[in-house]
């Protein structure tokens, strides 16, 4: 059996869908909790091959992770969402392909810092109650002119290296 029968095994097959702008990071954690399990865990799974994971760098509270196209089949049949979707959603999506041990291996790069990831901050709550249907905390790559959101009036302050 497979990584993805492993986990829809262990709780279910269920659809996750991305929000709009949101940081590819924070939409792997919203698929992970469901599955009860930690990002660095769901990261280990998507890319274990033979029993080796070809997951590179520290996850930070500022990371984003940057997947090969094997990874990013993995996650679409995860989570049940076509590419184009995610590719549409998701900004980060194909930004970068981590190099890893083989082209035909799935590969994840986590990177940290405003050097390295662009602007963003936490997603509207009442958006994210919205389209995921219940309480999540989400992020998504943000312009200093949408630290509002103009549908619930939510103030979107946290937005590393701002002024």
């Amino acid at each position: 059996m497979g990584w993805v029968g492993k986990l829809v095994l262990a709780a279910g097959p269920f659809r996750v869908s991305p929000l709009q702008g949101e940081m590819t990071l924070s939409f792997l954690g919203r698929i992970a909790d469901g599955y009860g399990l930690t990002v660095r865990s769901l990261l280990s799974a998507l890319t274990e091959v033979a029993g080796q994971q070809d997951v590179v760098g520290a996850l930070r509270g500022d990371s984003e992770v940057f997947l090969n196209a094997e990874a990013r089949d993995r996650v679409a049949a995860l989570c049940r969402v076509p590419q184009v979707g995610l590719r549409r959603a998701l900004p980060a999506w194909t930004r970068e392909e981590p190099l890893g041990p083989s082209k035909e291996r799935p590969a994840a790069r986590l990177t940290n810092g405003v050097e390295t990831v662009a602007g963003w901050g936490p997603a509207c709550p009442g958006c994210v109650a919205a389209r995921t249907g219940g309480v999540a905390l989400a992020r998504v790559y943000l312009a200093a002119h949408q630290r509002v959101c103009p549908r619930h009036r939510y103030w979107l302050m946290s937005v590393p290296g701002s002024g």
